[in-house]
């Protein structure tokens, strides 16, 4: 149930309430905090290691948003150093989920 909320609220904001405005993104990273948080703390599956790869995945989503949030209001250039932090950031925290999960 937990999941269905998270996914409901996280692309439900972005699709029918702040349609791709930066306000969405805004929220939506808000949002991405809050979930870590309640994935740390309750632990929402049955196993260790399904908690642990949800919120990795948690910190893969809001890596991405924030990413995104950067790049539409321009104060990232998308070939500058951030930029390319930011996209191996992302590509290192998406591998290790791949990696988690063979």
């Amino acid at each position: 149930m937990y999941e269905c909320i998270r996914r409901l609220m996280q692309t439900g904001m972005n699709v029918f309430i702040f349609p791709g405005t930066n306000i969405g993104l805004a929220v939506n990273i808000f949002f991405s905090f809050a979930f870590i948080k309640v994935q740390g703390n309750f632990g929402p599956f049955l196993d260790d290691e399904e908690d642990f790869l949800g919120e990795l995945s948690q910190w893969l989503i809001l890596a991405q948003l924030q990413m995104t949030l950067l790049l539409a209001t321009g104060v990232v250039a998308p070939q500058g150093g951030v930029g390319v932090l930011f996209f191996c950031l992302s590509a290192a925290l998406f591998v290790a989920v791949v990696v988690i999960v063979a």
